[in-house]
């Protein structure tokens, strides 16, 4: 892992190889105390678990191949700790693309990620509602 603070409000985090991305991005969070902010990537991975969210509970797919993460999007915010929250599209070597909440992201080869911190705590919330933690 490499990570570099390129100003106030701005990270840029290497994730290599064999690494997972979520406990990387929570690591430096806790780092930098970043207790809210956006984070983008992307990169390669060997292995991930995606979710659909049913209404109900997450539906879970695992993915054990060699993937472009083309997109990693998602927030970062306060709920008993930090909570990182990325929904990621991944495409295999025939242009074929898997999406949905990540739940975890092994590395393959590296990962590229920005942390943008926002100066405002975001705390989530049970909404009863969606049956999820939203950010209130």
């Amino acid at each position: 892992m490499l990570e570099k603070k390129l100003n106030e409000n701005m990270i840029f985090l290497r994730v290599d190889k064999d690494e997972e991305i979520i406990s990387k991005i929570k690591e430096i969070s806790q780092k930098y105390r970043v207790n809210s902010g956006r984070v983008t990537g992307i990169g390669a991975l060997k292995r991930a678990i995606l979710g659909y969210y049913t209404g109900e509970k997450y539906a879970k797919t695992e993915v054990n191949e060699n993937m472009e993460l083309i997109s990693c999007l998602g927030d970062i915010s306060s709920e008993e700790g930090y909570t990182i929250h990325l929904h990621s599209v991944l495409g295999n070597r025939y242009g074929d693309t898997k999406a949905g909440h990540l739940f975890e992201g092994v590395i393959s080869y590296t990962g590229e990620f920005f942390i943008e911190i926002f100066p405002e705590k975001l705390e989530r919330k049970y909404d009863r509602t969606t049956k999820l933690n939203v950010i209130e």
